[in-house]
């Protein structure tokens, strides 16, 4: 015996309901006698099937808004757990929605008697088989007889196209499958038509009389290299699954479009300054073709500059797009600028900064100390001191010391723009209060200061 079981991976939460034992049926009957969606029959749940029959089983859920699991076992022993914290698909979401049923698929190749249970557990928020909250809602069993004489499986006496084959049609064409089923034992009831990667139910719908199964598609089904399948359901739940097709759409043409591939800009620049945009333009389509890329600037979007261009298919260009920037509101402005070319877009920020230059300013870039230090001895502050700003410019450094401030040492510093100097500052170090004592010592320079607490020790 083999199980053919089918993997879900999409949320879903639903509850069954009635709670006796074999409530539910081999089928998608109804607990209690109750009539589900779709194409619905009332069979018994005994089956004699041949060696290599697959059967459909299925557990109602009545309430698809509450939480529940289902456990299927195989004589006594568990071969699959549906949990409700499980990535099921969407597909199978779709399926349950229909028929108001959980399945379980199962090949029987041997033969003997197999007992089937289902168990259904309500609201299992934690998942967890041990928690007290954790009750079995309904139990369903079926009995499964494998004879030589038992019901034939079905299969497909004829087939178009092929099952296995590839169907070449364009992403948006009609297509239509047809498959002939043979079943000499059960008489097909309901057909699924599945569509793999996008983990859809393309359609669920009925054989005709003399047991054709179609799937009419219309616009395209949307999805390069998806595969089709089939499942044939008989009245007795015998399952046929004939190979799937798979969807390989045919080469489009696609008109010429153009992809901003690269953007740079000069930025930051001054005001009266040309902010420079540099862009390259791809033809991404299958077809030659003539556009105007356009510069847009600023928060109320304005077209500066534009460029016209005609490119072959696969080919790009470097295009510089220019815009006069004016005095910035402030020391600096910043604003979008965007690259669009009317298929695609690429921005950036960009910055304008004011023509004034910025006045000498100095600050602390490195401090140290040699503390600790005993009463008595030099405290020595290292600094490193630099003139941030775009003129030459003087100022006092000034070591200020303790919780009460006071200024111990100074020095005179002139420095260029963008220049640094190396200081050390002193003080000399008092007898402490105590085995030790802790106080700040701070580096000011007027514009800036760094601090740091140093300790002096008996």
């Amino acid at each position: 015996m083999s199980g053919d079981q089918i993997e879900r991976r999409t949320l879903l939460k639903g509850v069954a309901a009635g709670g006796a034992v074999g409530s539910g049926v081999l089928g998608a009957s109804a607990v209690g006698g109750n009539t589900l969606r779709g194409s619905v029959q009332d069979v018994d749940r005994e089956r004699t099937v041949q060696p290599g029959t697959e059967l459909l089983f299925e557990a109602d859920i009545e309430d698809l808004n509450a939480d529940w699991d289902v456990e299927w076992q195989i004589d006594g022993e568990r071969v699959r757990y549906d949990a409700h914290y499980d990535m099921r698909t969407q597909d199978y979401f779709q399926y349950v929605e229909q028929y108001n049923a959980a399945y379980f698929i199962e090949t029987f190749d041997s033969s003997g008697t197999y007992e089937v249970t289902a168990f259904v557990f309500y609201d299992p928020e934690t998942g967890n088989r041990d928690d007290p909250d954790y009750e079995v809602a309904d139990e369903i069993r079926w009995t499964v007889h494998v004879t030589s004489d038992g019901a034939a499986p079905p299969s497909v006496a004829g087939a178009d196209p092929e099952p296995g084959e590839t169907l070449a049609v364009g992403r948006n064409e009609p297509f239509e499958i047809d498959v002939d089923v043979s079943s000499p034992d059960s008489d097909p009831a309901r057909t699924v038509w599945w569509l793999s990667q996008a983990d859809v139910v393309l359609e669920f719908g009925d054989p005709d009389g003399s047991g054709n199964a179609t799937l009419s598609v219309d616009d395209g089904a949307g999805c390069h290299t998806c595969s089709i399948t089939c499942w044939v359901i008989t009245e007795d739940n015998l399952l046929l699954r004939p190979e799937s097709w798979t969807l390989d759409h045919e080469a489009e043409d696609v008109p010429a479009t153009f992809q901003v591939a690269e953007m740079a800009t000069n930025s930051p620049i001054g005001g009266g300054e040309t902010l420079e945009v540099t862009a390259t333009i791809h033809n991404i389509g299958d077809e030659t073709g003539t556009t105007d890329v356009d510069l847009v600037v600023g928060h109320d979007p304005e077209i500066e500059d534009s460029r016209m261009l005609t490119l072959d298919p696969g080919e790009s260009t470097e295009i510089t797009l220019l815009f006069e920037a004016g005095d910035p509101a402030g020391d600096v402005e910043e604003f979008p600028v965007v690259v669009d070319t009317g298929a695609d877009t690429a921005s950036e920020t960009v910055a304008v900064e004011s023509g004034e230059p910025t006045p000498a300013t100095f600050e602390v870039a490195e401090m140290a100390t040699n503390s600790p230090v005993g009463g008595g001895e030099r405290l020595e502050v290292d600094t490193t001191i630099e003139n941030v700003g775009d003129e030459t410019g003087t100022t006092d450094i000034e070591l200020v010391v303790g919780h009460d401030p006071v200024v111990e040492d100074s020095e005179m510093l002139t420095l260029e723009a963008g220049e640094s100097a190396n200081l050390t500052l002193t003080f000399q170090a008092g007898q402490p209060a105590g085995d030790t004592e802790e106080f700040p010592v701070e580096v000011d320079t007027g514009a800036d200061a760094d601090a740091v607490t140093v300790v002096v020790e008996q």
